[in-house]
């Protein structure tokens, strides 16, 4: 039976009178650590901890003895063998995630082997690239890299859902996006701000799926909050020209959008940017006029109105 199935039939049970409020209580508490002997839980726990940091420690030496192992022989090894320790050793990482996933003690291990696959995996198809003399720098072999280890770590996310795999698939998904872009021509730096902007806007949307999630993936909504808003906040700021008009009317935006979403992430990331915004404003326009002095002074006490601001509409309206 499915987990959402069988919330389902213990709602039904409630409802209907099956099951009242003490016999959940009872079920839930004979599952608490209070039923175990205090000394027993805790010998259990230590156990699993120290089992944790040999499985850490264990993998990153395996991780660095790789490394290490390739950096030093690189000039000695043929065609093949080069392929073999870098594209080889991620895809038996990977594989040896695949099959020690379903064991949950080896949880850990197979953790382990999928990080050592996202490392090597496309530094293997970059390596394989080379060796057949193909430029493994050029836009499109990026753009072929990027999509192999978004297809690899995408289908993962899809198939084991969890945020380690989502986390990936995001990273190669950005690095496909701009790869193909930069693919297409050769565009200024304007270009790649604006660019950033779609960018992050697709991490909020990404990250506000991720809220409705009530697993591990939920945890994916601050940090995608966060690296969406302080990239697209410091593209607009670095493309000025229209944009210093505009970007007063995108913060108060933003601090509305955090009261309806009730984010402290947003409203913070809004007044740091916002703050930002007065230093360069005031840097470009009034140092001359009013002097540098003063408008020092006026950016100050714009600064500790913004905070004033900030600490009153997180206090009303997001922690009422």
């Amino acid at each position: 039976m499915q987990k959402e199935e069988l919330i389902a039939s213990i709602k039904t049970a409630i409802a209907d009178g099956t099951l009242s409020e003490a016999d959940i209580t009872q079920l839930t508490s004979s599952f608490s650590p209070s039923s175990v002997p205090a000394a027993q839980f805790r010998v259990q726990e230590r156990s699993l901890n120290i089992t944790q940091a040999l499985y850490y420690i264990g993998g990153a030496i395996v991780f660095i003895g790789i490394i290490v192992f390739i950096v030093q022989n690189w000039e000695s090894l043929n065609s093949f063998a080069r392929i073999l320790v870098t594209l080889g050793a991620g895809l038996a990482g990977y594989l040896m995630g695949v099959l020690v996933y379903r064991s949950l003690p080896l949880r850990l291990v197979s953790y382990l082997g999928f990080v050592l696959s996202a490392f090597l995996v496309p530094v293997g198809i970059a390596v394989t690239m080379n060796e057949m003399h193909i430029n493994a720098g050029t836009a499109e072999a990026q753009t072929f890299i990027s999509l192999i280890s978004l297809v690899l770590f995408g289908a993962s996310a899809l198939l084991f859902r969890q945020a380690f795999f989502i986390s990936l698939s995001i990273v190669y998904g950005t690095w496909f996006y701009y790869a193909a872009v930069t693919m297409l021509g050769d565009f200024g730096w304007q270009t790649y701000a604006y660019l950033t902007v779609i960018a992050g806007l697709a991490y909020q949307i990404i990250g506000y799926g991720m809220a409705r999630f009530s697993d591990e993936r939920a945890r994916l909504k601050i940090p995608l909050y966060i690296f969406g808003l302080a990239g697209s906040l410091s593209a607009l700021l670095a493309l000025g020209g229209v944009w210093d008009v505009l970007f007063s009317i995108v913060i108060l935006a933003l601090i509305y959008v955090s009261i309806l979403l009730k984010s402290v992430t947003h409203l913070r990331l809004s007044a740091l940017f916002l703050m930002a915004y007065i230093i360069k404003i005031t840097a470009q326009h009034f140092s001359n006029n009013l002097g540098w002095p003063l408008a020092l002074v006026f950016a100050g006490i714009a600064l500790i109105g913004i905070g004033y601001l900030t600490h009153y509409l997180n206090k009303k309206y997001l922690h009422a």
